[in-house]
């Protein structure tokens, strides 16, 4: 009896080293973003006694939220 060799695919070989969670790269910004943000949350932390710091860190995204949404269908 003969044996037939199984012919099997070889692994592409990647870029990335062995062991990387490979993620969209969109993901990928989005969490570099995510990491600024709790960079200035942290720094921020000691401050947040302070009135107009809390007000202004919740406020201004909201705002800056309602102006896109206000100029969009002026596009």
């Amino acid at each position: 009896m003969s044996r037939s060799k199984r012919t099997q695919a070889k692994p592409v070989k990647s870029a990335l080293p062995r062991g990387v969670i490979r993620l969209p790269e969109w993901w990928q910004r989005l969490a570099h973003r995510l990491d600024w943000a709790g960079l200035l949350a942290e720094r921020w932390a000691p401050n947040f006694h302070v009135g107009w710091l809390a007000l202004t860190a919740v406020v201004f995204p909201l705002l800056l939220v309602l102006l896109a949404f206000l100029l969009t269908p002026l596009r």
